[in-house]
């Protein structure tokens, strides 16, 4: 199977800015974050986490045409620093550890130096960006101020200085190639160290005599410098950091204590995978000003409602509509179709009846299942429900009603259980479409784009379900297989596994499939997890793997990314992407403990003892 290259090709790494900008919609999360405050972004990966912190830098708020854009180049009044991360030096200091051919503390040191040339090199960029107009940009000269040639020099001689920069021209384009030079040198002197036995921290200085430079203070002297030659001393600035869980586990303390302490010219904005060393950092820990703390802003939804609601925007980017008009919703429906549990509720915690408006579309669903599931039949009987008139207790029917239409298809007229020939009713539609995304943009956007392709390419009006079923099946088998083929170990996030990552969602779903199909009909049906105590260390490392990859979305109310240190007690259920693979409803309704699942699981797999007597 492939990977799912038409999904990468929408991450926000490897995109251009205008196209970042172009398909960006605003949302509850990019209020939260944009404030004048820090903030702690956790997501897995295509919650777009990198186009929420790109689209703070002054370039992106420049190319922003939307009605809303205005408000928000007013109300962000900082100037954003994107630092990307660098996977390629992690990985080549990380291996010279591996190969315990470097000495530990010189190891530490090593990736300090590399991670902050990194972030030197952001800064001299967003320097520039505040001289430079951004060309056919609407808004070109949001943020742009001026400085003589004299001033500019003298502003990039201090940082020279500051950085311990040498020979270098005082130019922008020639800090950008002595930094550089640093990175390509610090790589050069590891490997230096590597072959001296017995080097020490005092071998390392004489190569690298910048390698102990606080990342902090040289910062804000840097921007302090700027801002005085153009005469804004009080204005403020905001570092962001993208994938910060692949940085160095020292500089992670360091830099996320930064959160809850009071800095006039720094704002820190940090986004991270849930999982990692990170949540060993306890931030109630570090002294804090309740006035100036951080905000953290998590980047799933607990809730179908949000979830349609951001699709929505992202829908009526993509098709040109107005986002802020109820007609989205019906120009959606009208592209899509009607999902089959639309009329029954789209938050599935909501049992309040909608309307009055049955109109007997279920009653088919409910007779059906009475005459071949005699669970059903006897639980009809219990509530005094008559399955040819549903118009009578509806709290309690639109809780069951999708269970019960996904129960029938799975039933066949003796009884017993069979794979249904079609069971794509349960995952197209709009309703369906949008929850199977979970509002992840980069899994909403590349499947949206495939489908509207396939529509323009057959000259259609509408998305055929047919389509809507293939693209969205064709998404579900490339992530299995993503899934099947991760790594079991994860260093640089300090996350190692015996066993593979798919095996147990399968386990899970799995269970979930039985319960529902072949299980006395109930209410409530488990399609949720509780980590409970009873869970071993191998199998929560697998969890924090899936959480990271967006397997798994978490239901239990949180706060920050300490929560994840430890996810017992914490609540979750299976990705809707992988509904269609594990033959599970749209629902995550009831929970049971982990524990019991794996049991059961186990006691199946077991292989049958042979009769003793």
């Amino acid at each position: 199977m492939k990977p799912i290259a038409f999904l990468e090709s929408f991450n926000a790494k490897t995109m251009q800015l205008k196209n970042i900008v172009d398909s960006f919609v605003t949302s509850e999360h990019f209020d939260d974050l944009a404030g004048v405050w820090n903030s702690l972004l956790i997501g897995p990966r295509g919650s777009g986490k990198t186009t929420l912190l790109r689209m703070l830098e002054p370039k992106a708020l420049r190319l922003w045409s939307h009605p809303d854009a205005e408000n928000y180049r007013n109300a962000i009044q900082y100037t954003g620093i994107y630092v990307p991360s660098d996977v390629a030096w992690g990985a080549m200091v990380d291996s010279l550890e591996d190969n315990g051919k470097l000495n530990p503390d010189c190891y530490k040191l090593l990736s300090e130096a590399a991670f902050i040339t990194s972030v030197f090199q952001a800064c001299i960029s967003a320097l520039e960006a505040r001289l430079t107009l951004t060309e056919d940009a609407p808004h070109a000269d949001y943020k742009v101020v001026t400085l003589t040639k004299s001033a500019q020099e003298e502003v990039l001689k201090k940082i020279t200085r500051l950085w311990r920069l040498t020979g270098v021209s005082l130019s922008f384009s020639g800090l950008r190639e002595a930094l550089k030079l640093r990175m390509v040198e610090i790589k050069d002197k590891a490997r230096e160290l590597v072959y001296m036995p017995g080097h020490n921290v005092q071998d390392l200085f004489e190569k690298i005599p910048y390698a102990n430079l606080p990342v902090e203070e040289c910062v804000e002297a840097a921007l302090g410098y700027f801002d005085e030659a153009i005469g804004e001393r009080d204005s403020r600035w905001a570092l962001l950091f993208d994938e910060f869980e692949i940085v160095p586990f020292d500089l992670q303390k360091v830099i996320m204590a930064k959160l809850r302490s009071t800095n006039s010219k720094i704002i820190y904005k940090i986004a991270l995978a849930p999982c990692g060393h990170h949540t060993q950092i306890n931030l109630d820990s570090f002294n804090s000003d309740p006035i100036n703390d951080y905000k953290p802003v998590t980047l799933w939804y607990k809730d179908k409602n949000a979830t349609l609601k951001f699709c929505s925007k992202l829908l009526a980017s993509k098709i040109s509509s107005d986002d802020s008009s109820s007609n989205i919703l019906e120009q959606a429906q009208n592209l899509f179709g009607k999902s089959i549990y639309a009329d029954v509720t789209s938050n599935e915690e909501d049992d309040t009846p909608k309307s009055n408006d049955w109109n007997g579309k279920w009653e088919a669903y409910f007779i059906s299942l009475e005459k071949k599931d005699k669970s059903f039949k006897d639980f009809l009987t219990k509530k005094s429900i008559d399955a040819s008139n549903l118009n009578s207790d509806l709290s309690i029917i639109r809780k069951i009603a999708p269970l019960v239409a996904f129960r029938e298809a799975f039933i066949g007229d003796t009884g017993v259980p069979k794979a249904p020939k079609n069971f794509s009713d349960f995952y197209t539609g709009w309703e369906a479409f949008a929850t199977i995304s979970e509002g992840n943009p980069r899994w909403f956007i590349g499947m949206l784009n495939t489908m509207l392709s396939e529509t323009r390419h057959r000259n259609l009006k509408t998305v055929p379900k047919s389509v809507q079923f293939e693209k969205i099946n064709t998404t579900t088998d490339s992530y299995c297989a993503m899934l099947k083929l991760l790594a079991k170990e994860h260093k640089q996030v300090g996350l190692i596994t015996k066993n593979p990552v798919f095996t147990l969602l399968k386990d899970i779903g799995d269970y979930f499939h039985e319960r529902i199909i072949k299980h006395d009909f109930a209410e409530e049906m488990p399609l949720s997890f509780v980590v409970d105590k009873g869970i071993s260390l191998e199998i929560e490392n697998i969890l924090k793997i899936a959480f990271n990859h967006g397997a798994i979305v978490c239901l239990s109310d949180n706060r920050d990314t300490k929560q994840f240190h430890s996810l017992t007690e914490l609540r979750f259920r299976l990705a809707y992407l992988l509904a269609p693979e594990l033959k599970l409803p749209l629902r995550g309704t009831k929970e049971i403990a982990l524990s019991t699942i794996l049991r059961t699981r186990e006691a199946k797999k077991a292989p049958q003892q042979g009769s003793l007597i």
